[in-house]
């Protein structure tokens, strides 16, 4: 891994929002169909497993009692 200054990651920093915020890659974003929300789908398999791994049915649902 490379040593990186403060000073040149608000650099970078500074770089990237003036590139994201120019008209010409928006608009190459736009042609590409390219969007800025990634959502993981991680938390949602690791829910999935926890809940499958969980036994339901001795819960008792809205107060009704088996």
């Amino acid at each position: 891994m490379q040593n990186i200054t403060i000073e040149q990651l608000e650099e970078l920093h500074q770089v990237r929002s003036e590139v994201m915020a120019s008209q010409a890659f928006q608009d190459w974003c736009k042609s590409l169909n390219v969007g800025r929300l990634y959502i993981s789908k991680e938390s949602f398999y690791d829910a999935k497993e926890i809940n499958s791994s969980y036994d339901f049915k001795k819960l008792n649902w809205l107060g009704k009692r088996k």
